[in-house]
């Protein structure tokens, strides 16, 4: 790889930065203040331009809560095919909180295919379902944090670790408004996932592998 700035020949390295940095929006500092924006951080870009349109401490570290398992989604979407069976463990399902936690309802033992689990996913929010699936890809949700950390550097991520699948609090899972929006640019180039993302309602039949 070679790449000539002002006649220098860059060292390789610096070559395959500057041909990364140029497939992303550059922030160059805060928007003029829009009163009607309270979020604490926002970005809004024109990708096909790479214009910044708005931003709002785009770099500053948030907790994402559950705009998490739209990379749990993207890395599903990667790495399995849609009618695998997903085995619902009894780790996934009884380690989140029932009362307060976001949940679709299955019991530890059942099944349904990653694409079922993808609408349980992205339409109920489901913190068990987002569990399943990370050890579904990985074994364990810890190895699938390490997935969603290295997938998120390829992605142009520059203030995100992430430390579970649907996340839950935890001080070592964070991202910024600036990563999100690359993260979400891969997610929204996929044409399921989008679809998905725009279902209102969806239900899981019955079957010989699910109860209820």
């Amino acid at each position: 790889i070679e790449e000539r700035i002002e006649g220098r020949v860059l060292p390789e390295e610096e070559a395959l930065a500057s041909a990364f940095a140029s497939d992303l929006c550059v922030v160059t500092g805060d928007s003029p203040t829009d009163p009607e924006v309270t979020a604490e951080a926002a970005a809004v870009f024109d990708l096909d331009g790479r214009d910044v349109i708005y931003s709002k401490n785009a770099f500053e570290r948030l907790y994402p809560a559950s705009i998490t398992k739209i990379l749990t989604a993207l890395i599903v979407m990667e790495q399995c095919p849609l009618d695998e069976m997903v085995t619902y463990s009894n780790e996934a399902v009884n380690s989140i909180n029932w009362q307060t936690d976001s949940n679709i309802g299955i019991q530890a033992g059942e099944q349904i295919t990653v694409e079922q689990s993808l609408y349980g996913l992205l339409v109920g929010s489901a913190n068990e379902v987002a569990n399943a699936l990370a050890e579904h890809v990985s074994g364990s949700v810890q190895d699938f944090a390490k997935l969603m950390n290295e997938r998120a550097e390829a992605l142009g991520c520059v203030d995100s670790h992430f430390a579970n699948a649907n996340g839950i609090f935890d001080e070592n899972h964070y991202t910024s408004a600036y990563d999100m929006a690359q993260i979400a640019r891969a997610f929204f180039s996929n044409d399921l996932l989008c679809k998905i993302s725009g279902t209102a309602t969806y239900t899981i039949p019955r079957s010989a592998t699910v109860s209820k």
